[in-house]
């Protein structure tokens, strides 16, 4: 067996080598017979021309190799008629590959990859639309007995090739009638594979830069068949392409005008027919459409996506969406601008949706102007049998600024289309019916009535119906042949009575359109906060004219303060003195009298107002910066001329406050606060206001634009223990305004923070700590963070620097026990709770201490009670160590501890201060930290290593600065002490217990 297998391994390698060999022996000769072929031109002429059965001529012949496949390369190749009289083709360059390896295999001469490059086509349009190309028509043999035979074969052919590519390929056409088409520029390229062919390529107008067809086919079968038995997917492409130009050409019942568009088409090919066709297209500019002999219809730009789909010849469905479709009015339907809709349509029904935003509808003169619609929500659905239609408006909803209509209706069109039926309910809201004149038809109604809708009625709403039944062409039925109504009911509508003044307002009534008739009764109206009752005003119905006047005195009535506020700002009076209040908003309930006279047309008679007013549980904030005043009350009177308040009083930030405001002849307003006494003055960019007590003393600015901070700036700032936690809880956060605060000094109690520079900004939930930024001459502090109120939280991030330690913890209270030349420490810091809330058991982030050249000092009683040690002094140096070996401790009085640096890195969480890192490098020993503080249970886990240095003469002076880190160090300077006494070595610890109990652990010596 194993010999068996050895010598078909030989065989094996033997047959490969052979075969290799004479593959390159075939090389090797093609190569070296290469420069005879070159001049074999003749040869090949007469080759080609039994192949083709024309006469062929090549200008010049060679062949060259590319890598292992021989190329034959013929420039100005041409094929001939049978007298040799008229070129049927020219190609300028024709390149054909020769696979030899196939070749070898099959025992024919297989083709490689073939090029033609610099043809010039010919083709001409017949009456039947098909397509004659001069020359090539004559050289396959397009006639009729033989067509269809030729065309499978030629396609067989082509199919069977692995590689096809034409390039450059110049085209004219000559339609059937009208001019030739622009020279035209094709390059394709077909690649087989077995049963797989797919074809790409372009085709471009040279005469117009940006139109080009890209196209790209994917289809599989057998290059033996023809090509209706092939299936795959076509793509093509278009951009910027006439439709004129094509159209025309192709179809006579379709035609277009000035329509160029891009577009995309995906088709599913079966054999000898599309079974799918989806297609994207975008029309660049405004074209025409004529279908048949119908009136031509103009589109504008738009962008579609439209799937065909078909199961029989008979049964196929169209389903297509557009958007931003738009056409001018033609014949009777209207002109459209914007709409987006969805189209399903078969070969007997249809359905149409719409949902459309900014969409305008254009009846030519039925209406006065396009009507625009801000959105449409339509459904269209309609059968057709026997030549009738019967369309159902399953739902039209529309609405704009103006109103909204919800409708349902139907159509019935027989064939004859005269006696066409409509039966239409309406619900009809109006928002505006100063506009109702643009929805009037104009044919109908007299101008008279039109110029009053447009002009008196300025504002209002209303909510009716409208019915519409009976033959379309006999609208609106004067011979009571059909109904139509229009009733509704409007409300807050306003009449416009005299220019510059307030309207009267929220009039009720009833607005009735029937037939040719309109109605307006009105039942109530108000002027502002005013109730007017059984008000007859002279309303023009047809060609009648408005004439009345309004006098209305009325007692008490309860209204609110907006309406107040918006009758002052509607008035002449908020150009003058009242427009330094606009920055005001008074909302609230109002009790108010007053006495007015309302001309509603132009006379003698002008407008009086008189009234007086009191205020309860009303709220006032400022327009710009949300500042609130809560339950504002007291009394007011007010004139066409200005308003009075001599006394109100209300609440700010959990404080009572007094008010006095008058305007006549200036602005004045007068405030009390918290014993805080300051008059307001109105300046050109905002309010100003200043502060001089014995706590703060500095001017406010709240600017008039709210995109501004407020802008306080103090000399000094002066705060107490009587400013607790309690204070701040009750503001509400959400009125703070943007705030950027100087101060030149700032106190609490006995601390003096130095100068202090304050962002803050409200934020969605909390207040934003934008930047922070204090100093005076022991430390400077920056700083920024949050206080998230919704999560009841507080961050604060930054760093703190010092040069003088020891000073900066004596201005704070603390004991000055750590002496530095430089300080810096930062901190990323949070916790739950407001900023002034702060627990150490609850902090969590981390920071860095970083001190240098300092001392820690004033060791004391303070350590003896924290950790029990007893003193810590030492002192050592090489030339005391007899000394301290000798028990000699008479000069072990001093205090201290110098370090040349002490710096570390703490993690706070879960109640624990975490160090991996904590060095102090001090003269006598470097002491190394790491663990953990327990801030929340009051326990020590920490691991102390203490290496003592032996220099000349070093004294060291260990203190306490104070809390457990501090009680640490101390402890650790007399582990010094001991081990120096006993072992001069480097000696770790283990610390754990309760801070008031340590327990010490000497882990190694």
């Amino acid at each position: 067996m194993k010999y068996l297998l050895s010598s078909l391994s030989r065989l094996l390698i033997v047959f490969l080598a052979s075969s290799i060999v004479f593959f390159a022996l075939v090389v090797l000769i093609g190569r070296i017979l290469t420069p005879y072929l070159n001049k074999q031109a003749q040869t090949i002429e007469h080759i080609a021309g039994n192949l083709l059965h024309k006469p062929v001529q090549i200008n010049q012949f060679s062949v060259v190799w590319q890598g292992l496949t021989p190329v034959f390369q013929g420039s100005h190749v041409v094929i001939w008629d049978d007298a040799r009289t008229h070129p049927l083709l020219d190609i300028k360059q024709l390149n054909i590959g020769i696979d030899i390896f196939n070749s070898l295999l099959t025992g024919r001469v297989k083709l490689g990859k073939i090029n033609i490059s610099g043809v010039a086509l010919i083709a001409h349009q017949t009456n039947d639309n098909q397509l004659v190309f001069t020359g090539i028509s004559t050289l396959f043999n397009q006639s009729s007995a033989t067509n269809l035979n030729g065309s499978n074969e030629l396609m067989g052919w082509l199919l069977a090739e692995p590689q096809l590519s034409l390039e450059n390929i110049s085209l004219k056409f000559y339609p059937k009638s009208g001019l030739e088409w622009p020279l035209m520029q094709i390059n394709l390229i077909l690649k087989n594979n077995g049963d797989r062919h797919r074809l790409s390529g372009t085709l471009r107008l040279l005469e117009e830069k940006y139109s080009e067809l890209i196209f790209k086919t994917d289809l599989r079968g057998s290059p033996s068949l023809s090509q209706n038995r092939l299936n795959g997917r076509i793509y093509l492409q278009g951009r910027d392409i006439s439709l004129d130009r094509w159209l025309h050409q192709w179809q006579q019942i379709i035609s277009t005008q000035n329509a160029r568009t891009n577009f995309r088409i995906w088709a599913d090919w079966q054999q000898d027919h599309f079974t799918h066709i989806q297609s994207l297209f975008f029309n660049r500019q405004v074209f025409s459409l004529k279908i048949g002999e119908r009136p031509p219809i103009t589109f504008s730009p738009f962008l579609g996506h439209v799937l065909w789909q078909t199961a029989t010849n008979t049964n196929w469905t169209i389903d297509a969406n557009v958007q931003n479709f738009g056409s001018l009015p033609w014949q009777k339907i209207p002109g459209i601008k914007g709409l987006d809709a969805y189209l399903h349509l078969t070969n007997t029904s249809g359905s149409l949706i719409a949902r459309s935003s900014d969409l305008n509808l254009d009846f030519k003169e039925l209406f006065k102007a396009p009507l625009h619609l801000d959105s449409l929500s339509s459904q269209v659905n309609w059968q057709q049998k026997g030549g009738e239609y019967s369309i159902q408006v399953a739902k039209f909803e529309a609405n704009n600024q103006d109103g909204s209509v919800n409708a349902q209706a139907g159509f019935l069109i027989p064939n004859d289309r005269i006696n066409s039926q409509i039966s239409l309910l309406a619900r009809v809201k109006t928002l505006h019916p100063e506009n109702i004149g643009y929805y009037l038809p104009q044919t109908l109604l007299g101008p008279d009535l039109i110029h009053w809708l447009g002009h008196s009625i300025i504002q209002g709403s209303g909510i009716g119906s409208m019915v519409l039944q009976g033959p379309i062409n006999q609208f609106p039925f004067d011979k009571d042949n059909g109904t139509f109504l229009i009733d509704t009911q409007i409300k807050n509508a306003i009449l416009n009575y005299q220019t510059g003044w307030p309207s009267a307002q929220q009039i009720d009534g009833e607005l009735i359109f029937s037939g040719r008739q309109m109605q307006i009764l009105v039942d109530t109206a108000r002027i502002f906060a005013t109730t007017i009752k059984d008000v007859k005003v002279s309303i023009p119905l047809i060609k009648k004219q408005l004439q009345a006047v309004l006098h209305i005195a009325t007692s008490t009535i309860n209204t609110r303060l907006e309406t107040g506020r918006a009758f002052l700002r509607a008035t002449p009076l908020a150009k003058g003195v009242l427009s330094q209040l606009s920055s005001l908003i008074l909302t609230g309930p109002l009790q108010l009298s007053f006495q007015l006279s309302i001309p509603l047309e132009s006379g003698k008679e002008k407008l009086k107002l008189l009234g007086e007013a009191n205020i309860e549980n009303a709220k006032l904030r400022t327009l710009t910066h949300n500042i609130q005043l809560d339950d504002l009350k007291g009394p007011f009177s007010f004139t066409q001329d200005g308003i009075s308040a001599p006394k109100l009083t209300a609440v700010l930030w959990g404080k009572p406050i007094e008010l006095a405001i008058r305007s006549v002849p200036t602005i004045q307003l007068t405030i009390h606060y918290n014993d805080l006494q300051t008059n307001l003055q109105p300046k050109k960019n905002g309010w100003l206001f200043g502060i001089n007590n014995k706590n703060i003393k500095g001017t406010v600015l709240i600017p008039n634009d709210n995109q501004r901070a407020l802008q306080a700036n103090f000399d000094t700032i002066y705060l107490d223990s009587s400013i607790t936690s309690n204070d701040v809880n009750t503001w509400d956060l959400k009125q703070i305004p943007k705030i950027e605060l100087n101060a030149r000094e700032v106190r609490y109690q006995n601390i003096n923070f130095g100068a202090v520079h304050l962002r803050l900004r409200p934020i969605l939930g909390g207040v934003l700590v934008r930047e922070l930024q204090a100093g005076n001459a022991n430390y400077h502090l920056m700083a920024s963070g949050a206080w998230h109120t919704d999560t009841k939280s507080t961050e604060l991030r930054g760093q703190l620097d010092s040069p003088n330690l020891s000073n900066f913890l004596r201005s704070l209270g603390l004991p000055a026990s750590l002496i530095a030349e430089q300080t810096h420490i930062r901190f990323n810091l949070n916790w739950p709770g407001a900023p002034y809330n702060v627990s150490l058991a609850q902090l969590r982030g981390n920071f860095s201490f970083n001190a240098t050249k300092g001392q820690i000092v004033d060791l004391g009683s303070s350590a003896e009670a924290k950790l029990s040690f007893g003193r810590l002094l030492t002192s050592l140096s090489i030339q005391s160590l007899t000394r301290r070996l000798q028990l000699d401790f008479s000069d072990l009085q001093a205090k201290g501890f110098d370090f040349a640096s002490l710096q570390g890195n703490f993690s706070l969480r879960n109640g624990n201060a975490v160090t991996r890192d904590t060095n102090i490098e001090g003269t006598v020993a470097a002491i190394a930290i790491t663990g953990r503080i327990g801030i929340l249970h009051k326990d020590y886990d920490l691991l102390i290593k203490v290496v003592p240095h032996f220099t000349s003469s070093l004294p060291v002076i260990i203190g306490l600065a104070g809390g457990p880190v501090a009680g640490i160090v101390a402890w650790a300077a007399n582990a010094i002490l001991g081990s120096t006494v006993q072992k001069i070595a480097e000696t770790s610890y283990h610390i754990t217990g309760s801070w008031s109990k340590p327990e010490v652990v000497k882990t190694s010596t």
